[in-house]
């Protein structure tokens, strides 16, 4: 009897500590916001942004993350409409940085791309 309580035991703290591991990874890869703001310091400190293009990028960052959660909406138009806004948002030379580093990375966005969709 000893040994089945002793077994239940370790069986229900191989459980416990599993779903919390899960629990960590999902709340750390999966919050959204987590990942907006991110990607937004990335690209504050990659394009050199000032204050107020920190916030318009931040803005934006947030709708496209709406749009992409809410709306289901085709990421090729998303992105399409992201890049009309950053290049109104970003000299010209921040834009083409931007451009530069979606290409070099072979990625849809850039410089920071979720990648565990």
């Amino acid at each position: 009897m000893k040994k089945l309580v002793v077994i239940a035991l370790a069986a229900l703290s191989f459980n416990f500590y599993s779903a919390q591991a899960q629990d960590s990874k999902s709340a750390q890869k999966g919050d959204p916001k987590r990942e907006v703001v991110l990607k937004t310091e990335k690209m504050v400190k990659e394009l050199n942004l000032n204050d107020e293009q920190r916030a318009a990028v931040m803005e934006l960052n947030i709708r496209m993350m709406d749009r992409e959660r809410i709306e289901k909406a085709d990421e090729r138009q998303i992105e399409a409409e992201r890049n009309v806004r950053l290049q109104a948002i970003l000299t010209q030379e921040q834009y083409q940085k931007y451009s530069s580093g979606k290409k070099e990375g072979g990625q849809q966005e850039a410089p920071l791309h979720e990648t565990d969709k």
